[in-house]
């Protein structure tokens, strides 16, 4: 009980400059914020940064020279991502899905399992990455026709290298989910967004997420385009030019970030919003395909000024990682005294009822 009780008042003093906020939970403040409408983008203060018409890419070299590369190469989770899984296509970039029992690619170094991928702004090879295109503020929209196959989802979402820096909220940079399409099986009509900051993993990391109901179905075999209007005080998301969600949680990343598009298969038929996505199947129809056709970046000149780089903030989670395993250390000294202050009263009782016997 001791050492619980020093483990939070340490931990709540180490976070003191940080407020961090329950998952769950958002202030009135927060979420009651204007400017939600869709940007003019012929207003004069926005200009294009980046525009890839997908259904004109016809290989790997082109798909380079336009800022993007295949996600990083070979085991993602349960799935594989690799880059034989893309295709060109006069329709667009296609990210096929498949349960292989005959791969044959040195990277993923298996024949047998379930090979799907993505592509992103970043290239990743050999364990190194280098950045071909981020950004920090601005608006993003990817149209795109989305995997309807089971036990499997689709996403377009944001991502910096410094998403795994702790003790800024998420200011230093957080992953931006745009969105998630998990809801295939029960809800087709609706769709998921979330923001992710402080790393990962316990006890930092903090996220928040949000699901709205578009009124129709998504999973029609249909082109539908996401976006996202990232300012320096908020994020709106849209889909097919309607507000799903608005937030500021995590006092909004300040610093450059990646494009991502990607698929993502579990055995385990549970998916992203606590949703039932069923087993993975192959599918010889497209039905598992993800169709990738036009990605458009903006930048608007007011938000500029606003632009940090991950270096301007410091990197806290060692330092309040060795504070708690101290404060660990001091509680388990406390709690060691306090029992042998205990196991000695008890003896001395002991000793001076037989004496008195």
């Amino acid at each position: 009980m001791i050492m619980k009780k020093v483990l939070r008042s340490v931990r709540a003093a180490l976070l003191a400059g940080s407020t961090v906020l329950p998952c769950s939970v958002a202030s009135a403040s927060q979420e009651g914020m204007n400017d939600t409408a869709l940007p003019d983008l012929n207003d004069g203060n926005w200009y294009e940064t980046m525009h890839t018409d997908f259904t004109q890419i016809k290989n790997m070299a082109q798909l380079r020279d336009a800022g993007w590369a295949p996600s990083p190469h070979g085991l993602r989770n349960y799935e594989y991502w690799c880059d034989q899984m893309i295709e060109f296509t006069g329709e667009g970039l296609v990210i096929h899905s498949e349960r292989q029992s005959d791969h044959q690619c040195e990277i993923c170094g298996v024949s047998e399992g379930v090979f799907t991928g993505g592509i992103e702004t970043r290239e990743t090879l050999q364990g190194k990455s280098s950045m071909l295109f981020s950004q920090a503020f601005g608006y993003f929209e990817a149209t795109v026709i989305i995997p309807r196959g089971s036990g499997m989802w689709s996403a377009f979402w944001l991502q910096s290298d410094a998403c795994g820096q702790v003790g800024n909220r998420g200011e230093d940079g957080s992953e931006i989910d745009i969105y998630e399409s998990s809801f295939l099986r029960n809800h087709p009509t609706k769709t998921g967004q979330a923001i992710h900051y402080d790393a990962y993993d316990a006890p930092f990391y903090r996220s928040k997420g949000n699901v709205a109901d578009v009124g129709k179905n998504l999973y029609d075999g249909e082109a539908h385009t996401y976006a996202l209007k990232w300012t320096p005080t908020q994020y709106v998301m849209y889909v097919d030019g309607e507000i799903v969600w608005s937030t500021n949680y995590g006092g909004v990343s300040k610093t450059p970030e990646y494009l991502r598009l990607t698929t993502e298969i579990r055995d385990s038929g549970w998916g992203p919003y606590g949703q039932k996505i069923g087993q993975f199947e192959n599918h010889a129809d497209g039905t598992n395909d993800f169709v990738i056709k036009e990605v458009r970046v903006y930048q608007n000149r007011a938000y500029e000024p606003h632009i940090k780089s991950p270096a301007d903030y410091k990197d806290k989670g060692k330092l309040y990682m060795g504070a708690m395993i101290g404060s660990s250390v001091v509680g388990g000294i406390l709690a060691a005294t306090a029992l042998g202050l205990g196991i000695k009263a008890v003896v001395k009782k002991g000793k001076a009822k037989k004496q008195g016997e």
